[in-house]
This record gives structure tokens, C-alpha cells and sequence, in this order.
């Protein structure tokens, strides 16, 4: 279990470090393309710059967010990266979020399967 907590706290780190330089580095980019004269560079800068936003979010909802929710990092005692008090960028708030995944979307379901085999059986 030791090894394991390290190893997942290291990284549940890593990826929220990856999250918050990525979006500093292509909100950037995206700034810097408006102040450039020449179209090309203004094309790639913004299309550098927006790949690497879209990364940062895909990698926020996904992996950080989706994970912290759950509470899977909450033994770690971590002031931003627990699940009572981690707001992620998505439209509902977090208690919405979890209650409507964690209870609608993964505990009723099971529910469901259970109370439908007691009956066959």
C-alpha cells in the first residue's frame, strides 16, 4: 500500500502540474498569435496554442477531474486535490457532478442489475 500511495500521489501530481503549465503555455500562445504580423505564424501559433488548451482540458476532465471526484486521492490529505473541495471547468457543479455520476450513473445502474436478477431468480 505504501508503494502504491507514492506512486499515486506522484502521479496525480504530475498530471495536475501537466494541466496548469499547459494552460498557462497555450493561453499564451493563443495571446501572442494576436500580436504577430505575418499569417502564417499567426495560423500556426494559434493552431499550437489552441491543440495544446484542448490538451489541457481533455487532460483536466478526464484524468484529474474525473479521478479526484471520485475521491480516489482524498486519503492524501491534498489542499486542492480532494474531492470536497476540487471545482473542476465543466458546466455543472461539483455535488451535481458527483451525485448525478457517482449515484446515477454507477450505483442506480447496479442497483437495477441486482433487483432484476433477485427477480429471476
Amino acid at each position: 500500500m505504501d508503494s502504491l500511495g507514492n506512486d499515486d500521489a506522484r502521479y496525480i501530481k504530475r498530471v495536475y502540474a501537466a494541466v496548469v503549465y499547459s494552460e498557462m503555455t497555450a493561453r499564451g500562445l493563443l495571446a501572442a498569435a494576436g500580436c504577430m504580423q505575418s499569417k502564417r505564424k499567426i495560423v500556426a501559433t494559434w493552431l499550437l496554442g489552441t491543440s495544446l488548451l484542448s490538451l489541457s482540458k481533455i487532460l483536466n476532465n478526464m484524468e484529474l477531474g474525473h479521478n479526484v471526484m471520485h475521491g480516489q486521492y482524498d486519503w492524501m490529505q491534498h489542499p486542492y486535490l480532494n474531492s470536497q473541495k476540487f471545482d473542476w471547468d465543466i458546466v455543472c457543479p461539483a455535488p451535481l457532478w458527483q451525485h448525478s455520476h457517482n449515484y446515477l450513473h454507477i450505483l442506480l445502474p447496479i442497483s437495477l442489475v441486482v433487483t432484476m436478477m433477485l427477480a429471476i431468480t
